[in-house]
């Protein structure tokens, strides 16, 4: 899985997420990939959703209310394609 924010500043990780799992659908790869691309976030959106979120650096992008739903909406599917992989 690969979690981008559409407002990434630092480096463009919508484009790039979506090439590692088309990439991965290319080749076939026998485990299940998906982009998520979150609008509204930035750099940070890989974090744990569960911890305070701090005051966000202008040079990574994105807000705070972006990232924080980035994280919150993004999270349980971490988690399915952890047991996904765990069968």
């Amino acid at each position: 899985m690969a979690i981008a924010g559409a407002d990434d500043a630092l480096w463009p990780s919508p484009t790039y997420a979506k090439a590692i799992t088309d990439e991965l659908h290319a080749h076939h790869d026998r485990y299940s990939s998906k982009a998520l691309v979150h609008p509204g976030a930035g750099h940070g959106v890989g974090t744990f959703p569960f911890l305070p979120e701090g005051t966000v650096d202008p040079s990574l992008g994105g807000s705070r209310v972006g990232n924080a739903a980035a994280k919150e909406q993004g999270w349980p599917k971490v988690l399915a394609l952890l047991a996904d992989i765990q069968r």
